[in-house]
C-alpha cells in the first residue's frame, strides 16, 4: 500500500510540473502589451470597471494619449502622472481639438443606422434624410418635431428612445402598439393625443436602447443627417436648411 501510495504521489507531482512548465512558457511566449494597452489598463484600475474608456491613442501633441471616458475627450501621460477631462485647443489655431475628435467619433454611417426599427415619414420627393432619436416625454423633442414638420423633400426616420423614465416607456408601447404608429407619434408629439391601449404588443423598444447605448446616445433629440453628422438639441428650421444646403455642396 506504501508502494502504490508513493507511485501515486509521484506521479502527481509529475503533472504538477508538467503544467507549471507548460504555463510559465505560454507565459513568457505572450506578446508584450503595447503601451495603449499598458495605459487603458492603468486608466481602468484608476477609474473603476464600470466606468467606460474607449478609442485610446496617441496624440501628436505633448506626447499626450487622448480617450474618451463616458463619453468625454480625456487626456494623460504615458506614466498617468496627470488626468485631465475636457477641452483642448491648437495654441496657434485656436481650434477646439477636443471637439472635432468628438464629432469624428460620434459620426455613425447613416446605413449603418437601424432603420428598419424606425417610424417612417415620407414628404416630396423623400431626397434629404434624417434619423431622430425621440422621447415621447422630452419637451425640446417635441419642439424640435414642429420644425422637422417644416421642411419638405424629406424623410424622417423616428426612434422612439425612451431614456427618461418608466413613463416614456409605457407612452412609447402604447404609441407602437397602435394601428398606425407613425401616425400615433406624430399625434402624440404635435397634439398631445395618446392612442387607448395597453401597450402589450411586441415592440423594437429593446433593440433601439441597445443601439443606443452601445453608440452613446445619452440624450433627446439626437439626429443624424446623410453625412453621419450627429447633432444633439432641438434645432429650428433655418439651422437645419443650412446644414442640408452645405450637405449638398
Amino acid at each position: 500500500m506504501n508502494t502504490r501510495y508513493a507511485l501515486k504521489t509521484l506521479l502527481l507531482l509529475l503533472a504538477i510540473a508538467v503544467s507549471s512548465a507548460s504555463f510559465a512558457q505560454w507565459a513568457n511566449t505572450s506578446p508584450p502589451l503595447t503601451p495603449e494597452q499598458k495605459i487603458k489598463q492603468g486608466l481602468q484600475a484608476r477609474f473603476g470597471e464600470r466606468v467606460h474608456i474607449d478609442n485610446l491613442r496617441k496624440t501628436a501633441h505633448m506626447n499626450l494619449y487622448e480617450f474618451r471616458v463616458n463619453g468625454q475627450m480625456a487626456y494623460t501621460d504615458e506614466k498617468l502622472g496627470y488626468i485631465f477631462i475636457g477641452n483642448l485647443l491648437d495654441g496657434t489655431t485656436m481650434q477646439n481639438l477636443s471637439e472635432a475628435r468628438m464629432a469624428e467619433l460620434d459620426r455613425i454611417a447613416f446605413d449603418t443606422l437601424p432603420l428598419h426599427l424606425a417610424l417612417k415619414t415620407v414628404r416630396g420627393n423623400g431626397k434629404r434624410k434624417l434619423a431622430i432619436f425621440e422621447d415621447p416625454n422630452c419637451g425640446y423633442c417635441k419642439l424640435f418635431q414642429k420644425e422637422v414638420r417644416s421642411l419638405d423633400n424629406i424623410t424622417v426616420y423616428s426612434f422612439i428612445y425612451p431614456v427618461l423614465g418608466p413613463d416614456s416607456v409605457a407612452k412609447s408601447r402604447r404609441i407602437l402598439c397602435s394601428a398606425n404608429p407613425t401616425q400615433a407619434w406624430q399625434d402624440w408629439m404635435l397634439y398631445g393625443r395618446l392612442p387607448d391601449n395597453k401597450g402589450d404588443c411586441k415592440t423594437a423598444l429593446e433593440q433601439i436602447a441597445k443601439f443606443g447605448q452601445d453608440n452613446n446616445i445619452v440624450s433627446t433629440p439626437t439626429f443624424f443627417v446623410a453625412s453621419g453628422e450627429r447633432y444633439a438639441g432641438a434645432m429650428d428650421v433655418e439651422k437645419l436648411e443650412q446644414i442640408f444646403k452645405a450637405l449638398e455642396k
